[in-house]
C-alpha cells in the first residue's frame, strides 16, 4: 500500500529549476555508493531495490531499516553535494519537511501531560487576534487536520512571493485569515500546514519559549538528538546535504525557501540515526507516558489517504495486516519518510536530497522485503 500524500508539504517541482547542476542519468550511473550495513538477505534485497531507484533518478540519500532498535540495513547513495562531488554518508543531515509534525505533536502532548494545556482547549485560549470562525477550533482538531482551516502553502502566490522572505508565524497564518473555513470543524479531514503553524504558536505562548528553543530543551536534548534541530538556513552545518530535483535537462538545485516559512509544520532537519533514536523514544516514557503515547497513535479522524486515519502527527493504518504509523515529508530538494511497525518494532527511514513523489512507495517496498519471510 502506497501512502501517497503529495500535498503534505512544500514540494513544488515546477519551481525547482533555477540553477542547473548539469548532471544527467549517465553520470548518476557511475555514482558513489557507500555501505554501512550488513550483508544478509534483507540487506541484499533492500540494496538491489534502492540502487535501482537511485539509477532511475528517483532517490539519492540514506536508507535505514531497524528491528528492535538495531539496524539491519543502512546505506547511502549518491552525493550530499553534487557540485563539489561530496559523497553521501549515513551522517548526512536532511531537511525533514512534514516529518516535523511528529515532533510538534509530541511537544503539544508533553505540555498537556504537564497540565499546561488541554487537548480540547480552543485555539483562541492560547493565540490572540484570530478570525471569529477559528476561535473555538480545538487543539485536537488542529492536531488531526480536522479544523477546516485553509492550507497557507497552497495559496496563490505562495511559492513566488511568500517563500523568498522571512515571515513571522503571525504572517504565515495571516495568509489564510481571510479565507472561509473549508468545512465545519470536526466534521472531516483536510490536510493543512496552517494547523501545525498554529500549534507552534501555542507551544511558544504556553511555554514562553521560541519553538526552536522549546524543542531543543524539552524534546531533542533529553533524547540526545544531537543532529536534529529547527533548521536555520544561515547556519554553517557540518554534513548538511544540499537539496536537488530532477528536470528535463538533468538534476537542478532546489529553489530557495526562507526557513522561517515551514516553521513548526515542516522546518526541522535530522539524520537517519537520530530518527531511529526518535523511534525508540516513542516506545518509552522518556517524553510521554503510555497514556499520551496511545493517544498520539490512535486514529482519531479518517483521512482520504488509502484507508488510513490521522492520529496526532502520524498517519495510522494497516499494511498487509500489520499496524503502521507513518509520515512523509516533501520539501524543495528533499523527500523523507518514516514508518513504524510497532508489532515487530520495525522502523524504516528514507531521507533523500533528491525530491521525489515516490518516497512512500519505496518505504512500502522495503517493508515487503522485511516482512516477506525471505530475509529472516
Amino acid at each position: 500500500m502506497a501512502w501517497r500524500v503529495f500535498y503534505l508539504s512544500f514540494l513544488n517541482s515546477s519551481l525547482i529549476t533555477r540553477r542547473t547542476a548539469g548532471l544527467g542519468i549517465s553520470q548518476l550511473l557511475t555514482a558513489c555508493v557507500t555501505e554501512a550495513g550488513g550483508t544478509d538477505t534483507i540487506a541484499d534485497r533492500a540494496n538491489s531495490l534502492m540502487k535501482a531507484k537511485f539509477d532511475e533518478q528517483k532517490f539519492m540519500g540514506v536508507v535505514l531499516i531497524a528491528v528492535n532498535g538495531t539496524p539491519v540495513f543502512e546505506k547511502s547513495y549518491g552525493w550530499a553535494d553534487l557540485e563539489w562531488d561530496v559523497p553521501q554518508t549515513p551522517l548526512a543531515i536532511f531537511r525533514l519537511g512534514a516529518l516535523t509534525k511528529t515532533f510538534t505533536a509530541a511537544a503539544i502532548l508533553q505540555l498537556a501531560q504537564k497540565g499546561n494545556l488541554q487537548i480540547e482547549d480552543p485555539i483562541g485560549k492560547h493565540v490572540q487576534d484570530l478570525p471569529k470562525a477559528w476561535q473555538h477550533i480545538t487543539l485536537h482538531q488542529l492536531l488531526t487536520h480536522s479544523s477546516g482551516i485553509a492550507n497557507y502553502t497552497s495559496q496563490p502566490g505562495f511559492w513566488s512571493q511568500v517563500v523568498i522572505k522571512p515571515n513571522t508565524p503571525q504572517e504565515l497564518v495571516g495568509v489564510v485569515k481571510e479565507k472561509p473555513l473549508e468545512f465545519e470543524p470536526g466534521k472531516r479531514w483536510g490536510y493543512s500546514n496552517t494547523n501545525y503553524a498554529l500549534l507552534g504558536m501555542v507551544i511558544e505562548q504556553v511555554s514562553g519559549m521560541k519553538y526552536a528553543d522549546y524543542m531543543k530543551q524539552n524534546i531533542l536534548g533529553p533524547l540526545d538528538l544531537k543532529n536534529t534541530c529547527y533548521d536555520l538556513g544561515r547556519t554553517v552545518l557540518k554534513h548538511r546535504a544540499r537539496g536537488y530535483a530532477t528536470s528535463p535537462g538533468g538534476i537542478v538545485n532546489a529553489s530557495y525557501i526562507d526557513m522561517s516559512v515551514p516553521y513548526s509544520a515542516s522546518g526541522m532537519h535530522s539524520t537517519v540515526s537520530d530518527l531511529l533514536r526518535w523511534d525508540q523514544a516513542l516506545y518509552s516514557d522518556k517524553l510521554l507516558s503510555k497514556t499520551w503515547r496511545d493517544r498520539m497513535f490512535t486514529g482519531h479522524v479518517t483521512t482520504t489517504v488509502n484507508d488510513s486515519s490521522y492520529g496526532y502527527g502520524w498517519f495510522v493504518g494497516k499494511q498487509n495486516g500489520r499496524t503502521l504509523y507513518t509520515h512523509e515529508g516533501n520539501f524543495p530538494g528533499f523527500a523523507t519518510m518514516m514508518s513504524r511497525y510497532p508489532d515487530t518494532r520495525t522502523c524504516i527511514v528514507l531521507l533523500s536530497n533528491l525530491a521525489t513523489p515516490q518516497i512512500g512507495k519505496m518505504g512500502d517496498e522495503l517493508a515487503e522485503i522485511v516482512f516477506s519471510g525471505k530475509g529472516g
